[in-house]
């Protein structure tokens, strides 16, 4: 007998991940998800920043999704542009971040992000 949480997408399940210029991921990409996975690692490789990509893009039509997430990290008020760019690859808010889930029924979810700064 299989159970599954309907979600209001019907309860469609994440079978790969990909992640691009986000914190320390340059392009990352994750497959063959299953409904429970194990993340595991050393401290500091990216456990965390893998979750909060997964939290960004289920979350990202929020405006708040960035203060969840900065306090989530504890972060600091993030008015100044020097907090936005941690969020991007080494620093570069010249960047885009791009994360994309695959679904079990082939449905993609993906997310694009740029730092606008005002002159």
């Amino acid at each position: 007998m299989k159970c599954r949480f309907h979600g209001k997408d019907g309860g469609k399940m994440i079978k790969s991940l990909s992640v691009i210029n986000f914190k320390q991921f340059k392009d990352f990409e994750i497959n063959d998800l299953s409904l429970v996975n194990l993340i595991s690692g050393k401290n500091n490789v990216g456990k965390s920043s893998l979750l909060e990509a997964l939290f960004l893009l289920i979350d990202h039509s929020n405006p708040e999704v960035f203060i969840k997430l900065n306090n989530f990290r504890k972060s600091e008020s993030f008015t100044d542009v020097a907090i936005w760019e941690n969020i991007f690859y080494n620093f570069n808010s010249d960047n885009i971040i791009r994360i994309q889930a695959k679904k079990d029924n082939e449905e993609l979810e993906d997310m694009n992000l740029t730092l606008m700064t005002e002159n």
